[in-house]
């Protein structure tokens, strides 16, 4: 059995610890397995934070989370690159349909977007719900950034 396989186990397990040790003990990461490390990275912030949904909630499977990632990160990058307002509302539906966490949107946001504080206003006005949240990423965001 191969060392991702493993990692594969321990997801569907709900064995996230045992995941997460067993990835960082591989020598090389593909860009799957660097996706999960960030997700699992998320992972402990939404359980630090006793978040009503994680990341693993709608699915354990290394490619679909994969997917999920890099579906989330365009869906932003409209918002980046601001598309035609109905192509970045595709984003609230997603997540809304996804259960993805706040937590999960400010780690893409500053990870993997270009203009991070006019991505945050959006978001901001998008998840109202979690505007005090999103607004504290701003606050960092106008304290660290050059934009």
């Amino acid at each position: 059995m191969s060392e991702t396989e493993q990692i594969q186990i321990f997801l569907r397990q709900g064995e996230i610890i045992k995941a997460e040790k067993a990835l960082h003990s591989l020598q090389h990461m593909d860009a799957d397995l660097l996706i999960l490390d960030i997700l699992i990275q998320v992972f402990h912030v939404e359980i630090a934070q006793d978040a009503a949904n994680t990341v693993f909630d709608d699915s354990t499977d290394i490619k679909e989370l994969a997917k999920h990632f890099i579906t989330l990160k365009l869906l932003m990058r409209r918002l980046d690159f601001e598309l035609p307002e109905e192509e970045q509302n595709e984003l609230r539906t997603y997540c809304s349909l996804h259960h993805v966490s706040a937590y999960l949107l400010a780690k893409i946001l500053l990870t993997n977007i270009f203009h991070r504080k006019q991505v945050c206003r959006r978001l901001i006005a998008m998840f109202p719900e979690h505007a005090a949240y999103f607004g504290q990423t701003y606050k960092y965001l106008e304290e660290t950034d050059e934009e």
